[in-house]
């Protein structure tokens, strides 16, 4: 059983990017599992019901977990299977949220640039002027604040 506990505002930090990898989700169960115990027990020590682990295994789940059962999960599974939350939570369809910073690759950056290429060209082509402003670009949505990292102006 692992020792990391996972703080209920860290579920918070992670968003849905796709759907649940059904298949890798079922792979990691089994391998959080453990060789030492059955699946009962270790829905047991999770504090779930057996079949809901048994769906996740046979892949016939509905949609995907929530993120309290992969909590549980990430925090009994077996220390030596390697599994963590975070890969849990990605075979779940879900990653951290990056709200600071910017990312700085040259492979990032080259590809912002062409994402920006294409769609100034395209509004352009449609008849728009656009322009990139500079400075600090924030805004609110729903009473949440972010950070655009560019704005088109049309």
């Amino acid at each position: 059983m692992s020792d990391r506990k996972i703080d209920m505002t860290e579920l918070a930090n992670y968003i849905r990017i796709r759907p649940p990898e059904k298949e890798k989700l079922a792979e990691l169960l089994i391998r959080a599992k453990g060789a030492s115990r059955s699946m009962r027990q270790f829905a047991l020590d999770c504090g779930v019901n057996p079949s809901t682990l048994s769906r996740i295994v046979n892949m016939k789940t509905s949609g995907a977990c929530t993120d309290e059962l992969i909590q549980k999960v990430a925090q009994n599974s077996d220390p030596e299977s390697g599994i963590t939350f975070e890969m849990l939570m990605d075979a779940n369809g879900k990653v951290p949220r990056r709200m600071t910073g910017k990312y700085t690759s040259k492979e990032f950056e080259a590809t912002e640039k062409n994402i920006t290429d294409i769609i100034f060209k395209e509004l352009e082509d449609r008849g728009y002027r656009t322009s990139i402003l500079e400075g600090e670009n924030k805004h609110n949505a729903l009473n949440y604040r972010y950070r655009t990292d560019w704005v088109i102006s049309t």
